[in-house]
């Protein structure tokens, strides 16, 4: 049974998700625009490069299941279908890169082994493709709730990443 949220808990919820979506715009930029390189540069830039990389990375992995997922085994988690019950879930990320950024991520593996993570960027600006289909649905059908996310529409629509990045393990 689908479970139903407020709307005074829906927008507050609404400025977390664009917060995600705001981020991993910005940081995508800031690394697009080799402003800070994961390597290469000065061990400063390295680092700000790197932790720019996985903080857009794991904004990604939270915006996958946000919009991919429609029930989870916690219940505290929010989905796109509790802010729009017409949602089909769609997953930016395929089975094998999500597992990679739950290992290199998340969880301290024998997966980081070897040579360092390459990411295909192309997958964040897919990320903002699926928030701009999801503003786009919300605006027609509930004016109220995009109201909410208004606001991060335009930074979930940055051109994102152009060329992959690479982060060390």
């Amino acid at each position: 049974m689908a479970r139903t949220l407020s709307n005074s808990a829906l927008a507050e919820l609404a400025q977390h998700v664009g917060y995600e979506a705001s981020q991993l715009g910005g940081a995508a930029t800031l690394i697009e625009r080799g402003h800070f390189p994961t390597s290469g540069g000065t061990d400063v830039e390295r680092i700000v490069g790197n932790a720019l990389l996985e903080s857009a990375l794991l904004h990604l992995r939270s915006l996958n299941d946000f919009f991919g997922r429609t029930a989870s085994s916690h219940m505290e988690d929010v989905f796109a279908v509790d802010f729009l019950p017409s949602w089909d879930p769609r997953w930016v990320l395929t089975v094998d890169e999500k597992k990679t950024l739950d290992q290199r991520l998340a969880h301290l593996t024998t997966a980081r082994r070897g040579r360092p993570l390459r990411w295909e960027s192309r997958r964040m600006r897919d990320m903002g493709r699926v928030f701009g289909a999801f503003a786009a649905e919300l605006r027609d059908g509930w004016p109220v709730r995009f109201a909410w996310f208004k606001v991060h529409v335009s930074e979930a629509e940055y051109p994102i990443v152009t060329r992959g990045s690479t982060i060390a393990s």
